[in-house]
């Protein structure tokens, strides 16, 4: 379905982009207050996000690398909210038992680690935790001072370091092969962040591979 792909308008699905909203805090579309007129600098964050999307949107890596096309739909759903939502509304949830938040954050963690590389909606991980979205956020604050969105990347970044320390043993591979599978659209921010983790740059690891 994405072979020969053209974008010329950038149409959301909206049950999709509210279970992305939900994964940050924040109300489903239809509950929030649209801007009549949408800051400048906001506007054109969205037209840039609208043409990244729509430059990768054609590449085979794109086609061939699922997390890429999640991670692709949440930069635009955070571009059109800072440009159109109002974003001073999010739900309110009651509190967790510090027992509850320890458990919840140990089953969320093994989960994501388990689940690394399928799509991992906050809602889902939350589910599986027994625990709201906004619970589960509290508790990894609380527990972790992360927060979950920051916990699957990490163990996303381990995955694509193994991939790449392997990558003589299969088919040959580049980095940014490797970073799309992981969900990292933009290669430049995946080599910054694989290097604060790991303290030295993709290629070097792929080099050892």
């Amino acid at each position: 379905m994405w072979r020969d792909v053209r974008l010329r308008h950038t149409i959301l699905d909206i049950a999709a982009v509210d279970d992305v909203l939900a994964g940050w805090g924040l109300l489903p579309v239809r509950l929030l207050r649209l801007r009549s007129a949408p800051r400048q600098a906001a506007l054109q964050r969205w037209k840039a996000v609208s043409r990244h999307a729509q430059a990768y949107a054609g590449s085979a890596t794109f086609i061939d690398a699922p997390l890429s096309r999640n991670a692709v739909f949440g930069l635009l759903t955070a571009a059109f909210v800072e440009a159109f939502a109002d974003r001073s509304q999010s739900p309110v949830d009651a509190p967790v038992h510090p027992a509850g938040g320890r458990r919840a954050v140990k089953v969320a963690v093994e989960y994501t680690r388990e689940h690394a590389a399928e799509d991992l909606p906050i809602p889902t991980v939350a589910a599986a935790a027994g625990v709201s979205v906004r619970a589960l956020q509290r508790a990894f604050a609380a527990k972790l001072g992360q927060r979950p969105l920051d916990v699957i990347r990490t163990e996303r970044l381990r995955r694509a370091r193994e991939d790449l320390r392997h990558s003589h043993s299969g088919a040959p591979t580049t980095v940014r092969v490797v970073a799309a599978r992981w969900g990292f659209t933009n290669a430049g921010r995946f080599a910054a962040a694989y290097a604060a983790q790991h303290g030295h740059p993709p290629a070097e690891d792929l080099r050892r591979g």
